[in-house]
């Protein structure tokens, strides 16, 4: 224990006297984004960059409006459409929620990719079926690609779709 208690101190010794921090891995994986460029300040518990899963799985990560955050759960199906390959082509691509962030955050407050939205969103990670898309060519799913998630909040048949509106007037006049 002597021994490793000496290692650690001039470990720590040595992290004092540079102004570099090394950042080490947790796990196996493949970096599949960067937050962040040379040169760049960064804050406290700023993300800087994403590892990917030896298991070579693909996961997208969702920003939703608080507005129906109450409607997902995990395990749930969601469908994406990727915004750099046409639907009409390319199609839907099933992915599964895995996890739901419990705190809401602020875009205003956060460096989180959210367009013209003043309020607060949740964070949440779905896993790809797939790590490509497949149409009139097949290309590898890369980080920074933009979606469109499609979520499915009630299993509804077309009949009772159409006449859902006429269904909820009936309920509310009993």
């Amino acid at each position: 224990y002597e021994q490793k208690i000496e290692l650690l101190r001039h470990e720590i010794e040595a992290l004092t006297s540079r102004h570099l921090i090394k950042i080490v891995s947790s796990s196996d994986g493949i970096v599949t984004g960067m937050a962040i460029k040379e040169g760049m300040s960064v804050a406290a518990q700023q993300h800087l960059m994403q590892v990917r899963d030896p298991d070579n799985s693909t996961i997208a990560t969702l920003f939703v409006s608080s507005r129906i955050i109450g409607l997902l759960h995990t395990e749930q199906a969601i469908r994406l459409s990727f915004d750099s390959f046409p639907v009409n082509e390319y199609g839907y691509y099933n992915a599964t929620i895995i996890e739901i962030a419990g705190t809401p955050l602020d875009p205003r407050q956060s460096s989180i990719p959210v367009q013209n939205s003043n309020r607060p969103v949740f964070k949440v990670i779905a896993e790809l079926e797939k790590n490509y898309v497949d149409g009139t060519e097949t290309h590898p799913l890369r980080s920074g690609y933009e979606f469109t998630a499609h979520v499915v909040t009630e299993d509804l048949t077309l009949l009772e779709y159409v006449f859902k509106p006429l269904i909820s007037l009936r309920e509310k006049s009993l």
